[in-house]
């Protein structure tokens, strides 16, 4: 085993203890769904569908060797999104009377529809309809007389409205997106800095969600990170994935990613009121201390002397507990020294003083308090997006995500929660 003398520089080195698994793996950045000050009206979509009906069919005609007489009223258009998908229904409903060869049928509850589904996209700044499928149905039975007696059918699916044009007529409908065209995301694509370090929201596709008056609101799914790091001079000019539309609640619930780092060497500092301050009921003394990481663990190495003289080796996962403390949750404490009789001695202080561990686990607790409520406030103003957008956030709470250990420092990543908006920039 290494010694370290008493007035030699701080080494670390190599250290192995029996540690269980890594127990956090790594998470994704939570995606957002953020409400935008934007309203799609559909009476585009809504006009075209009832122009390929007329309101009332009264009258007769041939169909081959098939008289065919109605009297049906067409239905209010139905209009409602599925899963990112728009559907419109029509539907004539009255009576029909079929004749063929003197022998007649009739049908008081006939229905005839079309159901239509077509996908939004995003088209410059515009959404159009794609995908535009059309079918028809029929529902109803008739009563025919055959002689004396009478009999009950289905409607022959025959009698299917005719929609010529109808797919063609929707898919050269646009509807308007406001701020939210192509110019605006391709702003919203593009990293920002910001009090904390540079954020980027990495928007992936735009969100529609149906109100009251068949109408839609819009807004954006994205999944916004704020690191330390310088904002990269590159930016990606790939549009949203596919220009994808899909529908979602648009609560304008928001969650940002926010990695800092904690160096070592300021842990260290932070810890340096253990020096020279006897520990549990051993009573030994902490005279240096030196952070480093292994596995993904952090390693505090304490050399202490008085009842015991070496290296207390602390390892173990640091995370942040409820009152916002930086803690070692699954602590494994060990021991070096060159002597025998010291190592003796540890194990029997470890026995007498079973709360060694944890008085050492409490002395070096850190306060990220300060710095969760700094990246709070830096959140709760308007930020920029560039000329015409802007993110209008109000957050709630902060909470840890995940702590990631690197050579020489913590990224402490914490998820910043509330409310978020986009808005048109102000003047």
């Amino acid at each position: 085993m290494a010694v370290v003398a008493a007035g030699c520089a701080t080494v670390i080195p190599p250290h192995q203890v029996r540690l269980p698994p890594e127990a956090r793996p790594d998470r994704p950045p939570p995606i957002s769904i953020l409400a935008a000050d934007v309203d799609l009206d559909l009476a585009p979509v809504r006009r075209v569908l009832e122009s390929a009906i007329p309101p009332r069919s009264d009258g007769s005609q041939l169909l081959g060797g098939l008289r065919v007489e109605a009297a049906l009223v067409r239905e209010p258009v139905q209009l409602t999104l599925v899963g990112g998908v728009l559907v419109g229904v029509l539907t004539e409903v009255g009576t029909l009377s079929l004749t063929v060869k003197g022998q007649s049928c009739i049908a008081d509850d006939a229905r005839l529809g079309v159901e239509v589904r077509m996908r939004p996209e995003i088209a410059g700044s515009s959404l159009r309809l794609v995908d535009v499928q059309i079918q028809s149905h029929v529902a109803g039975r008739m009563r025919c007389r055959l002689g004396p007696a009478s009999i009950a059918v289905q409607l022959p699916a025959e009698l299917s409205l005719p929609v010529p044009g109808l797919g063609a007529a929707l898919e050269a409908i646009r509807l308007p997106i406001g701020f939210l065209a192509d110019a605006a995301l391709a702003e919203a694509r593009k990293p920002r800095p910001v009090t904390l370090g540079c954020l980027q929201l990495h928007p992936r596709r735009l969100v529609v969600s149906p109100t009251r008056g068949g109408r839609l609101s819009v807004g954006m799914e994205v999944a916004p990170v704020i690191d330390d790091k310088p904002c990269p001079t590159a930016v990606s000019n790939e549009p949203l994935a596919a220009q994808q539309v899909v529908s979602a609640p648009l609560t304008g619930d928001f969650s940002v990613l926010v990695t800092l780092p904690i160096k070592l060497a300021e842990l260290e500092k932070r810890t340096a009121s253990l020096v020279g301050k006897p520990i549990g009921q051993s009573g030994v003394v902490p005279r240096r201390i030196a952070l480093s990481t292994t596995a993904g663990r952090l390693v505090a190495r304490i050399t202490v002397d008085g009842p015991l003289v070496g290296d207390l080796i602390l390892v173990g996962h640091p995370w942040v507990d409820v009152d916002n403390r930086l803690v070692l949750p699954d602590l494994v404490l060990d021991f070096e020294s060159q002597s025998a009789v010291q190592r003796l001695r540890f194990r029997l202080a470890s026995a007498l003083d079973r709360h060694l561990a944890n008085t050492v686990r409490k002395a070096a607790i850190v306060d990220f308090t300060s710095l969760l409520e700094d990246a709070r406030q830096a959140l709760d103003a308007p930020l920029m997006l560039g000329p015409q957008l802007q993110l209008r956030l109000w957050p709630s709470q902060v909470r840890i995500h995940r702590i990631v250990v690197g050579a020489d420092a913590l990224e402490v990543q914490f998820v910043v929660v509330g409310h978020g908006r986009l808005t048109t920039a102000k003047p």
